[in-house]
């Protein structure tokens, strides 16, 4: 770009002038340096200085060098003086980064190297493209790159989404915002990634897991507090995106841990905790973490509950996957007052699933439940569903009233307990009835409910 806002224009009778007086200073200074990359005379873009796109003052002021001329490194993506640096960034990023671009008035440089590894089954492949107004910026360091206000969608091909990084050289791209101006860097990562339950269903108004269930959630999962010397510390997942067992256990070591607080990651800062240490559901027994069929979970042995202070409307809907022994009992999720609540209550004799929210919906059939369980309450102030491993078990009115000071694990302070662990649970204050299945499907694929 000029310094200025003034240009000298190159007329056409110049051009023949202006070429032999480039190649000769070119020529003179390769024999002054020992330089042996002399221009040929065509090295000059011609096309370039007939349309104005290089200017006697550009030139004059080192805007525009004869190695940019004769790589043609004043177009974007040309091979200009920094290649080799460029290079260095793109292959040295902690993150995988496809394409890398760095230009300053003295020169530019382009590396790229496209991921063709195959997608991996279930996953996506996310590319996301950023500019810094740095030369040279290194792509490791976060607070120098913003990322384009548009963003490829997943799975665009590598050319797409190259062409629209590089459209932020230009001066008219309104989404990239670099619009030309120097210095710039551009970089382009890649990645595959699964769709988080929460990518595919947003909304909620709050969300516990033992696996990240949202993209955007920088959180930890919860806060652990082993009991040998009543140390607290919180516990965020792996590379996977799994609970980071791993940190639990060294915590823990040989003491029991305990689960503080399970963080909320809808984004609503609905967090469930408790503070009284003879009440906070179980996930270390000393050894391990506490697993049901392979997944970490919160085991409560009767009298426990994460306390969240929350209100709900009259309409909401909760998926929740749960294991329960054959001896269960218990509510899973609750209101003050028993109302909103649910349950799964498992004696040897009795199997029973039910929502209260003023009126008791209930389905109690002969036998016992299975251990595990995914169960989808649905409840908009007039209707009610229960669901069980995908199935439809009952229907009808819950009544209208609204829960209050909403516990997990038992009614709020004082009442029935419950003896069932937790892997994850799910509220929206809505009715969710058009989305049961997808969420549904989510869960189980990943716990093998059923």
């Amino acid at each position: 770009m000029p310094r200025n806002n003034q240009r000298t224009t190159v007329s056409r009778q110049e051009l023949q002038r202006l070429e032999a007086r480039l190649t000769s200073l070119a020529g003179r200074t390769a024999r002054q340096t020992g330089d042996s990359d002399e221009l040929p005379v065509d090295a000059v873009d011609t096309v370039n200085i007939a349309n104005d796109a290089v200017t006697e003052d550009k030139i004059a002021d080192g805007a525009v060098t004869f190695k940019k001329l004769a790589s043609g490194g004043t177009t974007s993506g040309g091979g200009g003086n920094y290649s080799s640096q460029a290079e260095t960034r793109r292959s040295g990023a902690t993150t995988t980064t496809e394409i890398y671009y760095t230009a300053r008035p003295d020169g530019d440089g382009y590396a790229e190297s496209e991921v063709t590894t195959s997608t991996p089954a279930g996953a996506v492949i996310e590319r996301t493209l950023y500019y810094s107004d740095k030369f040279d910026a290194d792509p490791d360091t976060s607070g120098d790159w913003t990322a384009y206000t548009t963003q490829p969608a997943d799975d665009t091909a590598f050319a797409t989404a190259k062409a629209a990084l590089l459209a932020g050289l230009s001066d008219t791209d309104g989404t990239a915002n670099t619009r030309g101006t120097l210095p710039v860097s551009l970089k382009m990562e890649h990645k595959f990634a699964t769709d988080l339950l929460l990518e595919d269903y947003p909304g909620a108004a709050a969300a516990y897991s033992v696996r990240k269930i949202r993209d955007a959630y920088t959180g930890d999962a919860m806060r652990v507090r082993e009991d040998g010397g009543n140390t607290e510390t919180d516990i965020g997942f792996d590379s996977n995106g799994d609970l980071d067992t791993a940190a639990i256990a060294t915590h823990c070591g040989s003491a029991n841990g305990y689960v503080v607080t399970w963080y909320d990651q809808s984004g609503n800062g609905n967090d469930a905790t408790q503070s009284t240490t003879t009440r906070q559901p179980e996930i270390y027994d000393g050894s391990s973490v506490i697993t049901h069929n392979g997944h970490p979970a919160l085991e409560a042995n009767g009298n426990y509950s994460l306390l969240t202070g929350r209100n709900y409307s009259a309409t909401f809907s909760a998926y929740l996957a749960v294991y329960a022994p054959s001896n269960a009992e218990g509510i899973i999720y609750s209101g003050a007052n028993n109302t909103g609540f649910a349950a799964i209550i498992n004696f040897s004799t009795v199997y029973r699933l039910q929502i209260y929210s003023g009126t008791n919906l209930l389905y109690q059939p002969a036998g016992t439940a299975p251990s595990h369980n995914l169960l989808s309450t649905v409840h908009n102030g007039t209707s009610s569903s229960i669901h069980n491993r995908g199935i439809l078990r009952a229907s009808g009115d819950a009544g209208t009233d609204s829960p209050t000071n909403m516990s997990l694990f038992g009614r709020d302070l004082y009442g029935p307990r419950t003896t069932c662990s937790l892997h994850e649970i799910i509220f929206y204050e809505s009715d969710h009835s058009a989305n049961r299945a997808g969420v549904e499907s989510n869960i189980n694929d990943y716990y093998s409910i059923y």
